[in-house]
């Protein structure tokens, strides 16, 4: 898990990789997760080997907001009930619109722009990637 050595469990898969510019043999794949899964805080993926029949088994969990305890580093605050269904949508749907969101709440797009304002302010909510193609990211717990 140290990485370092490339031990591929089939040669034309890694092969095509190779040919398409995404792989490389330097034996970086594994400590790459682990770093990426510490960096996010989530928990540390579990790697097991079994024997009879052979297989490799690699569970990469991620926390989420609506069951995570260990996310919430201060006190949570009160929230809405407009504000907690605007975070409910984005938890269902990252990829959602303001005007989306507008529509399935029966209200303006600029109410909706007022209340994810306030919540970005707040730390509860932060947007990942342009506004065309990006997403939402719910930074603490809300329920």
């Amino acid at each position: 898990m140290r990485g370092g050595y490339s031990d591929p469990r089939s040669e034309t898969l890694l092969k095509m990789f190779n040919l398409v510019g995404i792989g490389e043999r330097a034996g970086s794949g594994i400590p790459n997760l682990y770093s990426v899964w510490a960096a996010e805080k989530w928990p540390a993926p579990v790697y097991e080997e079994e024997f009879g029949p052979d297989r490799t088994i690699l569970t990469m969990k991620l926390n989420t907001f609506s069951d995570s305890v260990e996310l919430q580093e201060k006190p949570q605050e009160k929230l809405t009930e407009k504000a907690r269904e605007v975070l409910t949508l984005i938890e269902k749907n990252p990829s959602i619109s303001i005007a989306e969101i507008a529509g399935k709440l029966g209200v303006s797009n600029e109410a909706i722009a007022q209340r994810i304002r306030k919540l970005r302010e707040k730390g509860f909510l932060r947007r990942a990637g342009p506004d065309k193609g990006g997403y939402w990211e719910i930074l603490s717990p809300y329920k």
